[in-house]
């Protein structure tokens, strides 16, 4: 694991860009600057029939959000959290920090470490969970979505003149983290979405990465039988699992391998429902079946203040996989979200968890409730 700073941005990587960039704005300060912040935090409560690590009740993560304008052309965005050191090692984190040039109104390019835009999810939720649909993120957030990159990005919204956008990224790559193509190249991510109105978006992604030297990173499973642990996506070390080359038994060669991930998402909202699905497969190493990803949120909004909701969560690893454990793991259950205006929610959620993953078969009840605020 490379060895992490006071905050989780390599500012002696980034200062070479950041200096360029700002001899590029200094030419297109035409307007007045302006500036928004915004804070987030929740708080959880916890009870499962079978023993879990889960505590009882928990401080969750909390977010400082900034964006601003810097002239006509120019915004930035950066998104700092938090967490007690009692659940991560690294208490502040940089989680976002990007600026934006606008090339026309419907196109546009940021430069930074971003949210990669792979599904609906990662592209419009941010660390804050006031506006989750669910009080937890998919699983598959746990194991195959590479949250973070540092990077280019290309992105509009209106391709040839249609309600088709596009978003295409060049990273530094997961395993490099924050230093800016530090190995060149290594990740690239291609969207395609269709948005008539804001009430209805279809995504469609591919995503694929080098995983440098992945035989020396922490969550590799030098036993080559899998490790379905929650990847350091969660866990926050680097921002994407370790992936091995199909089959078990094989002598590894290449200490280098590739990582591909294809995502579909769909987001509707009406006057009286709500729907969001992520669907994603992936593989490690061009070779073997697919892993599997669903997510599905139906949401009944009984009022304008009260949504009843079910959730169905999957995520499969097949046995061809070399690094992560096959198994499967689901939860699946309802919930009711009450709106204490625009800035809290509280949601309580009743569901049933089966995992059989990791050496483990285990079937539980859970019960968990989340109050989320944002100022």
């Amino acid at each position: 694991m490379r060895t992490a700073i006071a905050t989780d941005i390599k500012l002696k990587a980034l200062r070479p860009t950041c200096l360029g960039l700002l001899l590029v704005m200094a030419m297109d300060l035409n307007a007045e600057p302006s500036l928004e912040a915004n804070i987030f935090t929740h708080f959880e409560a916890y009870h499962s029939s079978e023993d879990t690590p889960m505590d009882d009740l928990k401080w969750g993560e909390s977010a400082l959000f900034l964006t601003g304008r810097l002239s006509d052309r120019w915004s930035f965005l950066s998104e700092v959290s938090f967490e007690p050191p009692k659940y991560r090692d690294k208490t502040i984190k940089v989680e976002r920090l990007r600026v934006r040039y606008d090339l026309n109104r419907d196109n546009w390019l940021i430069l930074g470490k971003v949210h990669t835009p792979v599904n609906y999810w990662n592209d419009n939720f941010h660390h804050g969970r006031l506006f989750f649909p669910s009080i937890n993120r998919p699983l598959s957030f746990k194991r195959f979505i590479p949250i973070h990159e540092t990077g280019l990005r290309f992105a509009g919204n209106s391709l040839f003149g249609t309600n088709v956008g596009y978003d295409v990224m060049l990273g530094t790559g997961q395993s490099n983290g924050d230093d800016v193509f530090a190995d060149g190249v290594q990740s690239y991510t291609g969207t395609l979405n269709w948005s008539p109105n804001n009430d209805l978006k279809i995504m469609a992604s591919y995503y694929r990465d080098t995983i440098i030297d992945h035989e020396k990173n922490p969550f590799h499973d030098h036993n080559h039988g899998g490790d379905m642990r929650p990847s350091a996506m969660v866990i926050d070390a680097i921002d994407m699992p370790d992936m091995s080359p199909i089959g078990k038994d094989d002598a590894f060669d290449s200490k280098d391998i590739a990582y591909e991930l294809i995502s579909y998402s769909m987001y509707w909202r009406g006057e009286t429902f709500t729907t969001l699905t992520e669907l994603s497969v992936n593989r490690s190493n061009g070779q073997g079946d697919f892993n599997e990803a669903v997510y599905q949120y139906v949401g009944y909004h009984y009022n304008e203040d009260i949504t009843l909701y079910g959730l169905f969560d999957l995520v499969n690893v097949n046995a061809a996989e070399a690094h992560f454990i096959e198994g499967r793991e689901s939860r699946y259950g309802i919930g009711i979200e009450y709106a204490f205006g625009l800035n809290t929610t509280l949601k309580l959620e009743v569901r049933r968890r089966d995992d059989h993953s990791d050496m483990m078969d285990l079937y539980s009840n859970e019960i968990q409730a989340q109050i989320s605020f944002g100022f």
